[in-house]
């Protein structure tokens, strides 16, 4: 028998025999019209913790499912032993849900290891969650199980919420269009948000924006990832703070996994300030062979990961041969990094790295086997960066055999003022086979304007490279010259000026395969 029955008036009180499902018996319980809010209170839940109200919940759940109305939870704290059950609409709405100072001012709690609090089951469509904490408080550490978990529900939206301690917080095993918006995601073993669509791979449409994610804020916790996808596309992911609160950090802060054979494309990646990862901050990889994402686009985010082995962006994808491309169309471009290294990308068609902001002490750019990379720096102030802006092309030991696709680099650089004598040192290291355009304009103090362009047609023979003029140099004024000095694997371009302090700026325009280029 059911606590509620519609269309009875909301002043009287009946006498409830609960034998079965609930426990308790002969609890005397307001009914109500079931049209529009039930509160939980009217079941008689202990709010201290001490005693389990997963049957409650259970059915005060149930009636609302039946009757597509909220269920409200006051503030209290509720202990859930047993996994709860979702299988139609509601929302479950709170009095405030968890902050990193204080506790949540609506609880559900669980000691338990290995078990799941609430699970949105098939039917479970447009389930809202707001203003509520689901907490395990186990101090030893749970080795299964998920605060929320998504199996076949679409719609699910999340708001205001708090997920601490689980195995994993959040566990989206298939469904669609699925939100989580101004949560908090605290101290998982595992992942803070698990997402896969075990149905349909290249299905989701999904958001997760201005969401918090701290480690030790409760539990000293080195998680695998704050985010780990395997599957389902469409994945917005904005605004969002990845962090620690002392001791123990992330491990990845986005982590991109494809599953075997999936296939799908538009993650939009913006505004975002993922920092302190041990590993990398955004991750894109798989040990599967058989995936492909398609745009990949990144703007406006902040990345700090101070460490001497971590990057911002590591994108390896699927191996180390340029035949097999699993990720394509990639956008960088308007983010700021700092820290130790700077951007990695492997094997990716179709990358295009634009003006971002780099403050790192190690390098900026490393790129490998890349297939047709756009690459215009612009603006980029690289303080403070003794290494300079490094891009490697084809690092791995094969370098000079290796197939490859076509590399497409415009460099840009503002040549400092110097005085008379080498105003710009700048070495190029290529594989066999690149053209090099080298531009470089400016004025001479008290000597006039000046212009020169040279092409060079760089191959290899051994250690040393050589070069071939292509067309004829073209100089305007005397106040620089372009100096190709050949030594071990690099070419060195240097502009001299002459009879006073020059400045301008230097361009290259580079095709073909490209191993490195140094700023000195």
């Amino acid at each position: 028998m059911k606590a509620f029955y519609p269309f009875i008036v909301s002043a009287s009180l009946v006498i409830l025999s609960l034998a079965g499902g609930l426990s308790c018996k002969n609890r005397v319980i307001e009914t109500v019209t079931l049209t529009g809010m039930v509160d939980f209170d009217r079941y008689k839940p202990d709010k201290s913790g001490a005693a389990d109200v997963s049957q409650l919940l259970q059915q005060a759940i149930d009636d609302c499912v039946d009757q597509q109305c909220i269920l409200l939870l006051s503030a209290g704290t509720y202990r859930l032993d047993k996994t709860v059950n979702i299988r139609g609409a509601l929302t479950m709405r709170g009095a405030g849900k968890a902050t990193t100072t204080e506790r949540g001012v609506t609880r559900f709690i669980t000691t338990s290891l290995t078990n799941t609090l609430i699970n949105v089951e098939a039917g479970g469509k447009n389930v809202v969650f707001e203003d509520f904490s689901l907490e395990n408080t186990a101090t030893a550490t749970p080795t299964a199980g998920s605060g929320l978990r998504i199996v076949d529900a679409d719609g699910t939206v999340l708001n205001r919420m708090s997920f601490i301690n689980f195995f994993n917080n959040i566990s989206v095993e298939s469904g669609i269009y699925w939100k989580v918006n101004q949560c908090s995601v605290f101290d998982p073993v595992n992942y803070g948000i698990w997402i896969r669509n075990t149905k349909v791979a290249d299905i989701g449409d999904m958001s997760i924006t201005a969401t918090d994610f701290v480690t030790n804020y409760m539990q000293e916790r080195s998680p695998v990832a704050a985010i780990q996808w395997q599957s389902g596309g469409g994945l917005r992911f904005q605004n969002n703070k990845i962090n620690w609160a002392g001791g123990s950090r992330w491990q990845y802060g986005l982590r991109l996994m494809p599953d075997a054979g999936v296939q799908t494309s538009d993650f939009l990646i913006t505004g975002n300030s993922i920092e302190n990862c041990t590993a990398h901050g955004l991750y894109v990889g798989s040990t599967n062979s058989d995936y492909t994402i398609n745009s990949l686009i990144m703007t406006g985010n902040q990345f700090g990961i101070i460490n001497d082995t971590s990057v911002f962006l590591d994108l390896p994808n699927r191996d180390d041969n340029p035949d097999n491309q699993g990720l394509q169309s990639v956008e960088i471009t308007g983010n700021q990094l700092y820290g130790q290294w700077g951007i990695r990308a492997r094997n990716v068609s179709y990358l295009n790295i634009g003006s971002n902001h780099y403050s790192v002490s190690v390098g900026m750019v490393k790129v490998g086997r890349c297939y047709s990379v756009g690459y215009v720096p612009g603006n980029l102030k690289p303080f403070p960066n003794p290494n300079g802006h490094i891009l490697y092309e084809n690092e791995t030991a094969d370098e000079l055999t290796a197939t490859q696709g076509n590399l497409q680099l415009n460099f840009s650089r503002e040549i400092p003022a110097t005085n008379d004598g080498a105003l710009y040192d700048i070495a190029v290291s290529s594989r066999a086979g690149s053209m090099i355009t080298a531009d470089a304009t400016g004025t001479v103090d008290g000597v006039g304007d000046f212009a020169t362009h040279v092409v060079r047609y760089v191959s290899q023979n051994g250690a040393m490279p050589t070069m071939a003029v292509v067309g004829n140099d073209f100089t305007t004024g005397n106040a620089a010259t372009l100096n190709w000095l050949p030594s071990n694997d690099k070419v060195t371009l240097q502009i001299a000026g002459r009879g006073g302090t020059a400045q301008g700026t230097l361009r290259l325009s580079i095709a073909g395969p490209l191993k490195k280029i140094v700023q000195r």
